[in-house]
Protein backbone atom coordinates (compact mmCIF):
# COMPACT_ATOMS: atom_id res chain seq x y z
CA UNK A 1 0.00 0.00 0.00
CA UNK A 2 1.04 3.61 -0.44
CA UNK A 3 1.42 5.72 2.65
CA UNK A 4 -0.04 9.22 2.66
CA UNK A 5 -3.71 9.90 2.83
CA UNK A 6 -3.94 11.72 -0.48
CA UNK A 7 -2.30 9.07 -2.63
CA UNK A 8 -4.53 7.26 -5.11
CA UNK A 9 -2.84 4.24 -6.74
CA UNK A 10 -4.82 4.43 -9.96
CA UNK A 11 -5.45 7.15 -12.53
CA UNK A 12 -8.70 9.04 -12.87
CA UNK A 13 -9.52 10.60 -16.22
CA UNK A 14 -11.47 13.81 -16.30
CA UNK A 15 -14.95 13.03 -17.57
CA UNK A 16 -16.54 16.47 -17.78
CA UNK A 17 -17.13 17.93 -21.20
CA UNK A 18 -17.57 16.53 -24.70
CA UNK A 19 -15.86 13.40 -25.98
CA UNK A 20 -13.19 15.48 -27.72
CA UNK A 21 -12.37 18.84 -26.23
CA UNK A 22 -8.64 19.38 -25.52
CA UNK A 23 -7.35 22.07 -23.19
CA UNK A 24 -8.13 25.56 -24.41
CA UNK A 25 -7.60 28.98 -22.81
CA UNK A 26 -9.96 30.13 -20.09
CA UNK A 27 -12.14 33.09 -21.11
CA UNK A 28 -14.70 35.19 -19.31
CA UNK A 29 -17.37 33.45 -21.43
CA UNK A 30 -16.31 30.01 -20.15
CA UNK A 31 -16.49 30.94 -16.47
CA UNK A 32 -20.13 29.90 -16.14
CA UNK A 33 -19.37 26.55 -17.82
CA UNK A 34 -16.54 25.90 -15.34
CA UNK A 35 -18.78 26.98 -12.47
CA UNK A 36 -21.41 24.43 -13.53
CA UNK A 37 -18.75 21.72 -13.73
CA UNK A 38 -17.56 22.46 -10.20
CA UNK A 39 -21.09 22.72 -8.84
CA UNK A 40 -22.19 19.40 -10.31
CA UNK A 41 -19.01 17.41 -9.70
CA UNK A 42 -19.31 14.44 -7.33
CA UNK A 43 -15.60 14.45 -6.46
CA UNK A 44 -12.54 16.54 -7.24
CA UNK A 45 -10.95 13.78 -9.35
CA UNK A 46 -13.75 14.20 -11.90
CA UNK A 47 -12.40 17.72 -12.49
CA UNK A 48 -8.65 17.38 -11.99
CA UNK A 49 -6.61 14.53 -13.49
CA UNK A 50 -4.97 12.62 -10.61
CA UNK A 51 -2.54 9.72 -10.92
CA UNK A 52 0.73 8.24 -9.65
CA UNK A 53 3.97 7.21 -11.31
CA UNK A 54 6.99 5.23 -10.15
CA UNK A 55 10.65 4.84 -10.94
CA UNK A 56 11.69 1.46 -12.33
CA UNK A 57 12.87 -1.26 -9.95
CA UNK A 58 16.47 -0.52 -10.94
CA UNK A 59 16.12 2.82 -9.16
CA UNK A 60 14.26 1.57 -6.08
CA UNK A 61 10.57 1.92 -7.10
CA UNK A 62 9.94 5.39 -5.69
CA UNK A 63 6.42 6.75 -6.08
CA UNK A 64 5.06 10.22 -6.90
CA UNK A 65 1.58 11.75 -6.82
CA UNK A 66 0.70 13.76 -9.94
CA UNK A 67 -2.10 16.29 -10.49
CA UNK A 68 -2.74 18.02 -13.83
CA UNK A 69 -4.69 21.26 -13.57
CA UNK A 70 -5.85 23.18 -16.65
CA UNK A 71 -7.15 26.78 -16.44
CA UNK A 72 -10.70 25.42 -16.77
CA UNK A 73 -10.12 22.81 -14.06
CA UNK A 74 -8.64 25.46 -11.80
CA UNK A 75 -11.92 27.39 -11.78
CA UNK A 76 -14.10 24.28 -11.54
CA UNK A 77 -12.00 22.86 -8.69
CA UNK A 78 -12.15 26.14 -6.76
CA UNK A 79 -15.94 26.10 -7.09
CA UNK A 80 -16.06 22.48 -5.95
CA UNK A 81 -13.91 23.22 -2.87
CA UNK A 82 -16.00 26.26 -1.95
CA UNK A 83 -19.40 24.53 -2.00
CA UNK A 84 -19.44 24.11 1.78
CA UNK A 85 -17.73 27.44 2.39
CA UNK A 86 -18.23 31.00 1.23
CA UNK A 87 -19.40 31.10 -2.43
CA UNK A 88 -16.82 32.41 -4.87
CA UNK A 89 -17.25 35.68 -6.69
CA UNK A 90 -16.13 34.50 -10.11
CA UNK A 91 -16.68 37.93 -11.64
CA UNK A 92 -13.31 38.82 -10.11
CA UNK A 93 -11.53 35.60 -11.09
CA UNK A 94 -8.22 36.62 -12.75
CA UNK A 95 -7.83 35.52 -16.36
CA UNK A 96 -4.47 35.89 -18.08
CA UNK A 97 -3.97 36.46 -21.77
CA UNK A 98 -4.28 33.12 -23.64
CA UNK A 99 -0.54 32.84 -24.38
CA UNK A 100 0.27 33.36 -20.70
CA UNK A 101 -2.06 30.66 -19.37
CA UNK A 102 -0.55 27.38 -18.23
CA UNK A 103 -1.34 23.79 -17.43
CA UNK A 104 -0.12 23.26 -13.87
CA UNK A 105 1.47 19.90 -13.05
CA UNK A 106 1.89 19.30 -9.31
CA UNK A 107 4.13 16.43 -8.21
CA UNK A 108 4.70 15.23 -4.63
CA UNK A 109 6.77 12.33 -3.33
CA UNK A 110 4.97 9.41 -1.69
CA UNK A 111 6.10 6.50 0.49
CA UNK A 112 5.50 2.92 -0.65
CA UNK A 113 5.16 -0.03 1.75
CA UNK A 114 5.13 -3.27 -0.32
CA UNK A 115 3.82 -6.28 1.58
CA UNK A 116 6.68 -8.37 2.96
CA UNK A 117 9.34 -6.03 1.56
CA UNK A 118 11.33 -3.09 2.97
CA UNK A 119 9.58 0.27 2.49
CA UNK A 120 10.48 2.40 -0.53
CA UNK A 121 11.17 5.78 1.05
CA UNK A 122 10.13 9.01 -0.69
CA UNK A 123 12.49 11.01 -2.88
CA UNK A 124 12.33 14.77 -3.39
CA UNK A 125 11.31 16.10 -6.81
CA UNK A 126 14.15 17.88 -8.61
CA UNK A 127 12.36 18.77 -11.84
CA UNK A 128 9.52 17.77 -14.14
CA UNK A 129 9.44 18.06 -17.91
CA UNK A 130 7.22 16.82 -20.75
CA UNK A 131 8.37 14.44 -23.45
CA UNK A 132 6.77 13.56 -26.76
CA UNK A 133 9.00 11.27 -28.80
CA UNK A 134 12.35 13.06 -29.06
CA UNK A 135 10.85 16.42 -28.14
CA UNK A 136 11.46 17.68 -24.60
CA UNK A 137 9.27 20.49 -23.27
CA UNK A 138 10.63 22.38 -20.28
CA UNK A 139 8.42 24.07 -17.72
CA UNK A 140 7.93 27.82 -18.11
CA UNK A 141 8.55 28.18 -14.39
CA UNK A 142 8.33 26.12 -11.23
CA UNK A 143 7.90 26.41 -7.47
CA UNK A 144 8.92 24.00 -4.72
CA UNK A 145 7.28 23.15 -1.40
CA UNK A 146 7.88 20.90 1.57
CA UNK A 147 6.12 17.53 1.87
CA UNK A 148 6.12 16.05 5.37
CA UNK A 149 5.87 12.39 6.40
CA UNK A 150 5.22 12.45 10.16
CA UNK A 151 5.20 8.63 10.45
CA UNK A 152 8.80 8.32 9.25
CA UNK A 153 11.86 8.85 11.42
CA UNK A 154 13.11 12.41 11.84
CA UNK A 155 15.80 12.03 9.19
CA UNK A 156 13.25 11.01 6.54
CA UNK A 157 10.27 13.23 7.33
CA UNK A 158 10.82 16.23 5.07
CA UNK A 159 11.04 16.11 1.29
CA UNK A 160 10.34 18.51 -1.57
CA UNK A 161 7.55 18.47 -4.11
CA UNK A 162 7.08 20.86 -6.99
CA UNK A 163 4.57 22.76 -9.10
CA UNK A 164 5.44 23.13 -12.79
CA UNK A 165 3.80 25.38 -15.40
CA UNK A 166 3.58 24.32 -19.05
CA UNK A 167 2.07 25.88 -22.21
CA UNK A 168 -1.45 24.73 -23.05
CA UNK A 169 -0.63 23.50 -26.54
CA UNK A 170 1.86 20.98 -25.15
CA UNK A 171 -1.18 18.94 -24.06
CA UNK A 172 -2.87 18.91 -27.48
CA UNK A 173 -4.14 15.44 -28.36
CA UNK A 174 -3.44 16.10 -32.03
CA UNK A 175 0.29 16.00 -31.31
CA UNK A 176 0.20 12.44 -29.96
CA UNK A 177 0.79 10.73 -26.63
CA UNK A 178 2.58 12.77 -23.98
CA UNK A 179 4.84 11.77 -21.11
CA UNK A 180 5.17 13.62 -17.82
CA UNK A 181 8.71 12.88 -16.63
CA UNK A 182 9.60 13.28 -12.95
CA UNK A 183 13.30 13.55 -12.08
CA UNK A 184 13.88 12.68 -8.41
CA UNK A 185 16.76 13.57 -6.14
CA UNK A 186 18.67 10.32 -6.48
CA UNK A 187 22.26 9.16 -6.41
CA UNK A 188 21.47 6.83 -9.32
CA UNK A 189 22.03 8.36 -12.75
CA UNK A 190 19.05 8.22 -15.09
CA UNK A 191 16.41 7.81 -12.41
CA UNK A 192 13.02 9.05 -13.59
CA UNK A 193 9.34 8.28 -13.12
CA UNK A 194 7.16 8.50 -16.22
CA UNK A 195 3.41 9.04 -16.48
CA UNK A 196 2.09 8.52 -20.02
CA UNK A 197 -0.97 10.46 -21.13
CA UNK A 198 -2.58 8.81 -24.16
CA UNK A 199 -4.25 10.91 -26.84
CA UNK A 200 -7.63 9.52 -25.80
CA UNK A 201 -7.10 11.00 -22.34
CA UNK A 202 -5.65 14.29 -23.57
CA UNK A 203 -8.69 14.82 -25.77
CA UNK A 204 -10.95 14.67 -22.70
CA UNK A 205 -9.04 17.26 -20.68
CA UNK A 206 -10.44 20.79 -20.79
Amino acid sequence: MIARWLVVPVAFAVTIGPAKADITPMTRERISEAEDAGTNAIKDSSIVYVSTCRTKATYGIHTFDVRVMSPFASVASAVFESRKKTPLDLSKWPIDEPDKQSVVVSVDPAALYPSGLPPALPLSVVKVFLRRGDEVIAARRSDSHAVLFPDLDEQHRKFEGGVFYFPLDAFSSEKGDLEIVVVPKSDKDGAEAVLKLRTSLLSRLR
